[in-house]
């Protein structure tokens, strides 16, 4: 399976790598996904942890909370790697987040570096390598759930707290909370444009989706 999504960060590798490992914070981090954390040991470069997760599957009947016991192995500063030990996806998920340099064209705009970033939320949505078809009934949960993530890295990594608004109010009418996810999008380049469409004044708004921007 391919990353669920690109990070080009303007800080060094040390800082983005503390970022993604600081496992606990995830909870406070991303706490519409991530609902609770609880270290069950830790030893060397390995931590086992229980985790509640906040996932809404198509067939209601197994939506809600999921519990899993994952297992990450830590290698400073490159890589962040899990796997499922026990629950939903026990075998079958095992993925990574890697940190490496960054290309030459997002050297020449300031980024020290890139990020391959996955997710364990991500991975239970979608379990099959290839991922995602558009009309798997999952497929708009998983862009919301992804974009979700990569908006909460940009805010608390790289700082773009502004973000934070322009996702959750509507330019047209102005209400809070009532931007959702359509399934169209548009290619310009190497960047994704998604349509958000208001539910109360069904204003379309348009937001790019490159690691940089939402």
């Amino acid at each position: 399976m391919d990353n669920a999504y690109l990070l080009q960060s303007k800080s060094d590798k040390a800082k983005v790598y503390q970022y993604y490992s600081d496992i606990l914070s995830y909870h406070n981090r991303y706490p519409n996904v991530y609902h609770e954390i609880k270290v069950i040991s830790k030893l060397n470069n390995t931590l086992d942890a229980e985790i509640i997760l906040l996932i809404n599957f198509a067939d209601e009947q197994y939506s809600g909370d999921v519990k899993v016991t994952a297992r990450y192995t830590f290698d400073p500063p490159s890589e962040v790697r899990y796997e499922v030990i026990d629950g939903y996806g026990r075998g079958r998920i095992n993925n990574s987040i890697s940190i490496k340099e960054p290309n030459n064209h997002a050297s020449s705009q300031g980024f020290l570096c890139e990020v391959d970033v996955n997710h364990l939320p991500l991975d239970i949505m979608s379990l099959e390598p290839h991922g995602l078809e558009e009309t798997d009934p999952m497929y708009k949960e998983y862009l919301q759930k992804g974009i979700y993530l990569q908006t909460q890295d940009q805010i608390y990594l790289e700082g773009n707290e502004s973000l934070q608004e322009a996702l959750t109010k509507c330019p047209g009418c102005g209400s809070n909370n009532t931007l959702e996810l359509t399934r169209r999008s548009e290619q310009v380049g190497n960047t994704t444009k998604r349509e958000y469409k208001c539910s109360k004044c069904s204003k379309s708004v348009w937001g790019m989706s490159n690691g940089n921007e939402i």
